[in-house]
């Protein structure tokens, strides 16, 4: 069966280079484009391959070990977003809550770059992150992203304010 694949050396060695960059850049955000697999199923084998080497102890001349199970290792998000694939740290589960005008939020980002409004939407979407984020400053350029970004999604909401847009 397929399933005994997804923990082995060669599901590893398929990503291994995928690996690398991400402990390397830790904690900037990676993101590749899936070329033969959807994307869903990238970040699967993706995730199956960081398991297989954490714990079956494969050598690489390439990913430093160290950091990977210290610092990167069950702290980061491996998320499918459209026909790329997206490594972030993962929200921190005691994340601060933040209190505007009487709401919660998870947090408030003023001036985000594109990569910041793509990340939250898809932490949003995927239920990484579950109270809203607020959006502060966005160029109408930005306000577009954001449109086209949650207009097929179903677990994103937006609500837009005069200079504002929240996420929920």
């Amino acid at each position: 069966m397929a399933s005994t694949f997804h923990k082995t050396e060669r599901c590893f060695r398929r990503y291994e280079k995928v690996i690398a960059e991400v402990v390397k850049r830790y904690p900037e955000p990676l993101r590749f484009k899936s070329v033969k697999r959807s994307s869903a199923t990238d970040a699967a084998r993706l995730n199956d391959a960081m398991t297989s080497f954490r714990y079956e102890n494969w050598s690489s001349q390439l990913v430093d070990r160290r950091k990977f199970v210290d610092d990167v290792y069950k702290q980061v998000a491996i998320i499918a977003e459209g026909e790329e694939v997206v490594i972030c740290p993962r929200a921190p589960q005691d994340v601060e809550v933040m209190q505007v005008s009487g709401q919660r939020f998870a947090g408030v980002v003023d001036m985000p770059s594109d990569d910041q409004i793509r990340l939250a939407i898809a932490s949003i979407d995927s239920n990484v992150i579950e109270l809203p984020i607020q959006l502060n400053d966005l160029t109408p350029e930005q306000i577009t992203l954001v449109e086209q970004e949650t207009a097929q999604r179903f677990n994103v909401a937006v609500r837009q304010d005069q200079n504002h847009i929240t996420l929920l």
